[in-house]
């Protein structure tokens, strides 16, 4: 399931559990009766609907295990009261800290917890952490967040192994290649990176670094590679599809760069970035085969984010110049039979061609399309309309959402689950469903999802409203716009 989806049926079943044993205080005997006994029944039930199903149930009922309402689950056991059953062995799965302090005010009850996540935002923590990790049980695992420079602490320690896990490691400023502070994080075996290289403690041009070792490691699930930085093709080819774990993949390149050479045109002209160029432009060519090759030859990744780094708004080439080099190789990737790739997402793409917008049509993989700056009608009309696998948009347009919805409602062959739009406006809002109130019947989507972002949220909280209108579900999100 989607995140947004897991968010609602977490709430829906959080809903049901609290009805079920609603006021669980007035009396003890009230828990032991059969009247809860059918209540019990009733959970079973919800999961048994799936998998997805059975561990929110089982994290919703952990909530009401936590606040000691024990007496709820008498009859969940056996006669003698020692054999739990599977549903509550797993009652607390799982828990979260959002402070290494919060973590250790509530140690000893974190140690009944089958899995706890601490999320540490700063670098004194995360060092912390790291010299001392040998002490924290296996249970725990950890966020990081690290601060990279030529004078950064993380140099002055050795750090220990322990039975902890790291899951994620949020890295933020530049590793100057001659230091190795990538590797040494790469080494600490986390699940995740995000790498921010610049992000906004640097001004001004940008040195290129390399980010090989990302690529290297075997036991990285997911890479981020944040809008700051471009990364070479020749490091993302070293990626060893026999031992991988790797499943989710952002990777900004510099396509602007790549068909600007292989047209022969001057590398100055209409400069698209700040930043130094490839390491080696003479073998930008022999490097895009190699990465093709690589992610063609790939079955763990199943999300993977291409975004076309660019700091001048997508207009620094000419737009006549042949852009089928990027895209027969893009082609290559996105329809190869060792693809298992299920999200793609296509961030500032701006070299949409016929091998392109084919290779989306033939993809058999690919359920949900994620699109920002582009020609819907041009999507729905070359790809919509011919797969059937892609059952999820996303679209982040600056054009009215509107004509974007009235767009979809004009194409019955479509058969897709849901639509989801981005805006910054709120004042659209209003004027959406009163068009799907008129038109839901034309629309070729079940389901309508709208990501608000706004300054004007008073909590970093997502806040979610959702409402059936003409059997189409329309959920409306709000963010927090920092």
């Amino acid at each position: 399931m989607a995140i947004e989806f897991i968010y609602i049926y977490d709430y829906i079943t959080s809903l049901l559990i609290s009805n079920a044993y609603k006021k669980p205080y007035i009396c003890k005997r009230l828990f032991q009766s059969k009247k809860y006994t059918s209540n019990n029944r009733e959970i079973i039930n919800y999961c048994l609907v799936s998998k997805s199903w059975f561990k929110l149930v089982s994290g919703n009922l952990s909530i009401i295990y936590s606040k000691r309402n024990c007496e709820i689950f008498n009859r969940f056991y056996d006669l003698e009261g020692d054999r739990p059953s599977k549903l509550v062995r797993n009652l607390r799965l799982f828990t979260k800290y959002n402070s290494l302090i919060e973590y250790k005010m509530d140690a000893i009850n974190a140690m009944s917890y089958k899995k706890v996540l601490i999320n540490i935002d700063n670098q004194d923590d995360s060092i912390e952490v790291l010299r001392y990790r040998n002490l924290y049980p296996e249970n725990i695992s950890f966020n990081l967040s690290i601060f990279i420079d030529e004078d950064s602490e993380f140099f002055d320690y050795e750090y220990k192994d322990g039975v902890s896990s790291i899951n994620k490691v949020k890295i933020t400023g530049i590793d100057y290649n001659e230091f190795g502070l990538l590797g040494k994080i790469v080494d600490l075996k986390p699940k995740k990176i995000s790498y921010d290289p610049y992000s906004k403690y640097y001004g001004g041009d940008s040195l290129h670094c390399s980010y090989l070792n990302l690529f290297q490691s075997n036991s990285l699930k997911h890479i981020k590679v944040l809008f700051s930085d471009h990364i070479e093709p020749c490091e993302i080819a070293k990626i060893n599809n026999f031992t991988t774990n790797l499943k989710t993949l952002t990777i900004p390149i510099l396509y602007h760069g790549i068909i600007k050479f292989v047209n022969d045109e001057p590398k100055d002209l209409n400069n698209c970035h700040d930043h130094e160029s490839f390491f080696n432009i003479e073998k930008i060519e022999q490097h895009w085969f190699k990465m093709v090759k690589t992610l063609s030859n790939n079955s763990t990744i199943k999300e993977l984010v291409l975004t076309n780094f660019c700091s001048n708004s997508y207009c620094c080439y000419d737009k006549k110049l042949d852009t089928s080099f990027i895209t027969y190789g893009l082609d290559s990737i996105l329809t190869s039979e060792h693809t298992s790739i299920e999200t793609l997402s296509l961030d500032g793409i701006d070299f949409y061609d016929v091998h392109l917008f084919d290779a989306l049509a033939r993809s058999k993989t690919i359920k949900t399309l994620v699109l920002n700056e582009v020609d819907i009608h041009a999507v729905i009309r070359n790809v919509l309309i011919k797969n059937k696998t892609i059952r999820n948009i996303v679209i982040e347009n600056k054009e009215l959402y509107l004509d974007i919805i009235n767009l979809f409602s004009k194409y019955s062959s479509i058969n897709l689950y849901s639509l989801s739009i981005k805006t910054f406006d709120q004042t659209y809002i209003p004027y959406i469903l009163e068009n799907v109130q008129l038109y839901s019947e034309f629309f070729p989507f079940k389901e309508l999802n709208i990501f608000v972002e706004s300054f004007n949220l008073k909590s970093l909280i997502p806040k979610i409203n959702s409402q059936s209108i003409n059997d189409k579900i329309v959920n409306i999100y709000y963010y927090k716009k920092n």
